[in-house]
């Protein structure tokens, strides 16, 4: 804690947590010098008792007071009243007597940790028990939490005895067995996980069956996924095709195809039974792909279910609106580069008056360059991006449509454009008739070579 307090490349991200962990570190600090005086007693005890030496019963005293406070599911504090204090000097001095004695026994288990390691390469942690039985801890197969372990107990023939599945590793059962073997992933891996949290693979399977049960005739489902993280569930299914009109590229419809999608989470009840949150929240619709989304929505959540067939054709009709998509962009662009174009003469025919000005007021072009600067002198005629779908102006639609229909109006005037695209002149403004289009060509495929 007290280097989390004083990490300052980390410590922006927990900044708020500042209090708490310095109430904390002072409430581990106090309860050190109240340990203290207990501890020392206690290291003459377990000499005296066990019949060691003072010294390694001090260097015992630091891992048997863990186990004490440990080995169990609601963690014992090591001072408290007499009676719970004679009851912690009684069972540390046992705990102490009976490593003691498995040390003296100079038992050797190597061979077959040896043996149990290439039986199970993947083991995090060789532990003999109480009872003198080997047990191999694992990840659990199929468990994308990374909580849930495999336990395979083996008897001291090496026969395997008990093999017990989707089992949560918890400290105070740790705290009881003789730690032969841990590998490097030992260490981090949670030793406090609850199934109040996580969910196992086969209630996993069982949330999904019911959730595939409760899926209506008219709905098209396309996958399934879970959030450990969230604790959720989410359902997608398919909302439509992309909508694509393909005679009109770039002012006609163009819309991506689009799922729905709902979550809904769980809890614990009585005697831990899983049970899921009714069916009812359902979210706006989301993608395949595209725009901010570069893959599928359940890209980071487990994927439980998933139909191929949809997946396949939902990603076909992406890839079609991905297509028509660019091609818009396309045309949008020269369109613009085309109005662009008007705009530029149009600023260049008020700069042309406003110097006409200046030399009726001056009489020379000194000065002008600089004068030109301060000029403000804005397009009034400047396109609205944010309203062009829903309310397009003729002048806007005009562009478009000749662009779209592949018609060359590069050199004529807005006028001649007019005509040659059939809009009425009169819903275009005056002050831009007469002035000219360049229109850029359209870009082809560079060569190989």
């Amino acid at each position: 804690m007290t280097y989390f307090l004083n990490s300052r490349a980390n410590r922006k991200g927990y900044v708020e947590m500042f209090p708490i962990l310095k109430a904390a570190i002072r409430a581990k600090q106090a309860e050190a010098v109240e340990e203290a005086p207990f501890r020392q007693m206690l290291a003459g005890v377990l000499a005296r008792d066990n019949d060691v030496s003072l010294a390694d019963a001090e260097s015992a005293v630091a891992e048997l007071v863990d186990w004490w406070k440990l080995a169990n599911r609601k963690h014992r504090p090591l001072i408290g009243s007499e009676e719970e204090q004679g009851k912690a000097v009684r069972a540390i001095s046992a705990e102490h007597k009976r490593r003691l004695a498995d040390a003296a026994s100079n038992r050797d288990d190597s061979s077959q940790v040896a043996a149990l390691l290439a039986a199970n390469p993947y083991a995090l942690l060789i532990a003999r028990k109480r009872d003198g039985r080997l047990l191999v801890v694992s990840p659990q197969d199929g468990d994308a939490d990374k909580v849930y372990v495999c336990e395979r107990e083996y008897a001291r023939t090496g026969r395997l005895a008990a093999q017990r599945e989707w089992k949560l590793v918890s400290t105070a059962r740790v705290a009881r067995w003789t730690v032969l073997h841990a590998s490097d992933l030992w260490s981090a891996w949670p030793k406090a996980a609850s199934a109040v949290e996580h969910l196992s693979g086969p209630e996993k399977q069982a949330s999904l069956a019911q959730i595939l049960s409760e899926v209506e005739a008219d709905e098209r489902l396309l996958a399934v996924s879970y959030d450990a993280h969230k604790r959720r569930f989410f359902t997608y299914l398919y909302g439509h095709d992309a909508v694509i009109d393909d005679d009109l590229p770039l002012t006609g419809k163009l819309d991506r195809p689009a799922l729905r999608y709902g979550d809904r989470g769980w809890k614990r009840g009585s005697g831990g039974r899983l049970m899921l949150d009714p069916r009812g929240r359902w979210w706006p619709e989301t993608h395949i792909d595209g725009g901010r989304y570069s893959k599928e929505p359940w890209a980071e959540e487990e994927l439980l279910h998933v139909d191929e067939a949809l997946l396949a054709h939902a990603q076909a009709e992406h890839a079609r609106y991905a297509s028509a998509r660019e091609r818009h962009s396309t045309l949008w662009q020269r369109a613009n580069a085309a109005r662009r174009s008007v705009e530029q003469a149009w600023i260049a025919v008020a700069e042309e008056a406003a110097h006409a000005r200046y030399l009726e007021d001056y009489h020379d072009d000194e000065g002008w360059e600089e004068y030109r600067k301060t000029l403000r002198i804005r397009y009034p005629h400047e396109r609205d991006r944010y309203s062009r779908s829903e309310h397009p102006n003729d002048y806007e639609t005009l562009v478009e449509r000749l662009i779209e229909s592949g018609t060359d109006f590069d050199g004529l005037t807005v006028a001649e454009a007019a005509a040659l695209g059939g809009t009425d002149l009169a819903e275009i403004p005056e002050d831009i008739r007469e002035l000219r289009f360049a229109v850029p060509p359209v870009l082809s495929e560079p060569d190989e070579d």
